[in-house]
């Protein structure tokens, strides 16, 4: 190992933003008044102003290892936010989070046809200096670190290196990301504070990570297999990672739920309403509930959220690693169990079924494949949901359906489950407001034929096959769309029994938090009533009949499971919650979403009026727009 010359690495925990880079053609993630213009030969062309060295300088925290420019030393990214991986015959570092762009800008890169990949050269925004590349990283564009152009900072305490001179050493430099490994795999300590992942050897099995699979399938409940992930975060391979994700969910799913362990933090069940039945209703949730586990501590999210991190960087890093249609459709199942719909995990995977779709032997089959797209239009964020990889992966499995249902080596039995990957699949379109036309026809087709009475299928997953029919029944009606596009009268009258009765059964147990929303907007004096049925089959919770106004109650399994970082945000709803709320909005209503365990927290009446008052005010104004704008 050659000399040390001086320089060294962190994470100040885990960035909330993680959507996988689009190609940077502007700086929006960087202030405006950071970003280097550019300037003539002058003085200033070489140092950043002093505006922007304070705000460079603000943000940097130099109290964990962290990456820093090989010319000036500004910080570029903590180094447990960095990951090792092998790519195109080579290994490379780049960052699991977007927050290095906060300290690179773009320039575009210099064509070279042997590298046609290769997007912008990444500059360090203080000193003008390329450290790496923007490159295209299986499904997502990612920075590629150089290593001869960097280097690792540690804090002067911490440090575990020697100059040439005997003296502590903060600052480690290097050639070759291959003596970075070596380095820190020779010095555990080093190590240890660097806490860089390493995924380029994550497809290696060994004997310790077989042990480590089974340790974390004997785990006898969710909290003892995330301190099991915990300790050994760093030993983990591709297989232990989709055995504890997938574990996870299976307990979240059997054991307890997953608004009581992971979607909102800081929930006092003590509060109380005005209501006479409050020494009943006051009874403490797990009295009532006895299959709810204890409110996970703090180390627990921490511990789950790492777990979610790993799954993160193995997709985006090692996504080679689900080469069955069987393991995305166990990821995809577990991340629906955990309400986790970060677009950085599911976007890798899109792009990986859309792969398997279009290889010259489909590595998928059609069933397969609807699971997995219509998970993910199910997880993720409205803003998200109409992005083209989106509706390209739905349209991809659309057609590997259709041709496989047209095939004459399809068995029989394949063709008589039609209806049960058709219909979820058209909703899935639904969650995302598009359409497709081919898709929907044959859906009603197979339908209308009797394909439901063919299913072999348990009673309730029929029921609830039947009740998403119905949705996309209502939504052709609501959207005119042509008669071929409905069903027959005796299909429609059941479908609609059976959603009708989904509906009712859904609002008949939520008696305090219905008076906790009337008992306000009386005091509001707005007349009001409880579990509204409407004549389309949706039941409403609260409604203000004269203003036409529906509040939804909605329970935590309605919404995203909340990043750290995001507590104090709203909460994100999942697809059928929205696409509930855009058939009321075509019936006329005016639609309130409402956080059920937020709003019990409001401990007053006066809090819950306030609270109302402003999502009505909110509602009302984004309905006059809507009306204007139509008009």
């Amino acid at each position: 190992m050659r000399a040390i010359s001086g320089r060294l690495l962190p994470r100040a925990g885990v960035s909330s933003r993680r959507s996988s880079l689009k190609p940077l053609h502007s700086l929006s993630l960087v202030p405006d008044n950071v970003l280097p213009s550019r300037r003539g030969f002058s003085f200033s062309a070489t140092y950043p102003t002093p505006s922007e060295s304070a705000a460079i300088d603000d943000t940097d925290d130099k109290s964990t290892p962290r990456l820093v420019c090989g010319k000036c030393n500004a910080t570029l990214s903590a180094t447990k936010d960095l990951v090792f991986f092998k790519w195109r015959n080579g290994i490379h570092v780049s960052s699991a989070t977007d927050e290095p762009l906060k300290n690179l800008f773009p320039e575009d890169s210099v064509e070279e046809e042997d590298a046609s990949w290769k997007k912008h050269k990444m500059l360090c925004i203080k000193c003008n200096f390329q450290v790496g590349t923007l490159a295209r990283i299986f499904s997502s564009d990612k920075v590629l670190f150089s290593a001869s152009c960097v280097a690792v900072h540690m804090p002067a305490d911490q440090s575990p290196l020697l100059s040439l001179s005997g003296y502590p050493s903060s600052l480690l430099s290097f050639t070759m990301w291959s003596e970075l490994i070596l380095m820190a795999e020779t010095q555990p300590k080093l190590k240890d504070l660097l806490q860089i992942r390493r995924v380029d050897n994550i497809q290696e099995n060994s004997s310790g990570s077989a042990k480590l699979n089974r340790k974390l399938l004997m785990a006898k409940d969710l909290q003892e297999l995330l301190r099991v992930v915990d300790e050994n975060v760093f030993s983990l391979n591709h297989y232990n990672i989709r055995t504890a994700i997938d574990r996870a969910g299976r307990f979240v799913s059997t054991r307890t739920t997953r608004a009581n362990l992971l979607a909102v933090g800081n929930i006092d069940n003590s509060s109380r309403s005005e209501a006479p039945e409050d020494d009943l209703l006051a009874v403490p949730s797990p009295a009532l509930f006895s299959k709810w586990s204890p409110k996970p501590n703090a180390l627990d999210t921490k511990r789950f959220w790492k777990l979610i991190d790993e799954t993160e960087k193995l997709v985006n890093f090692g996504i080679v690693a689900f080469k069955t249609g069987n393991a995305l459709t166990y990821l995809t199942t577990a991340l629906m169990r955990l309400g986790v719909g970060r677009t950085s995990i599911l976007q890798p995977v899109a792009a990986q079924t859309v792969f398997m779709l279009q290889s010259e032997k489909a590595k998928i089959n059609a069933h397969e494949a609807c699971m997995v797209v219509t998970a993910i239009a199910h997880l993720l964020p409205r803003e998200s949901r109409r992005q083209q990889w989106v509706l390209e992966s739905l349209q991809t499995a659309s057609e590997m359906v259709m041709a496989e249902l047209d095939d004459d080596k399809t068995s029989v039995e394949d063709k008589q489950r039609a209806a049960e990957v058709l219909v979820p699949l058209a909703r899935s379109f639904l969650f995302v407001e598009s359409f497709d036309e081919d898709l929907f026809r044959r859906t009603f087709e197979e339908v209308n034929s009797g394909a439901l009475d063919k299913l072999n299928m348990p009673a309730f997953k029929l029921r609830v096959l039947k009740s998403k029919l119905y949705q996309i029944h209502l939504d052709c009606e609501l959207n005119g769309r042509p008669s071929e596009f409905r069903l027959t009268p005796a299909v429609e009258e059941e479908c609609k029994r059976v959603f009708d009765a989904h509906q009712a059964k859904g609002k008949s147990s939520s008696f305090r938090l219905h008076h906790l929303v009337c008992t306000a907007l009386d005091e509001i004096g707005i007349q009001n009533e409880t579990l509204y049925a409407t004549e389309t089959g949706y039941h409403l919770d609260v409604v203000a009949p004269r203003q036409k106004i529906a509040i939804e109650i909605n329970p935590p399994d309605c919404y995203q499971a909340l990043e750290p970082s995001d507590e104090d945000k709203d909460p994100k709803t999942f697809g059928f919650v929205d696409l509930k709320a855009r058939h009321l909005a075509l019936l006329g209503w005016t639609v309130i979403q409402l956080h059920a365990d937020r709003f019990q927290q409001l401990e007053t009446l006066e809090d819950r009026v306030m609270h109302l008052s402003m999502q009505l005010e909110v509602a009302t104004c984004r309905g006059q727009k809507a009306t204007s704008a139509a008009g």
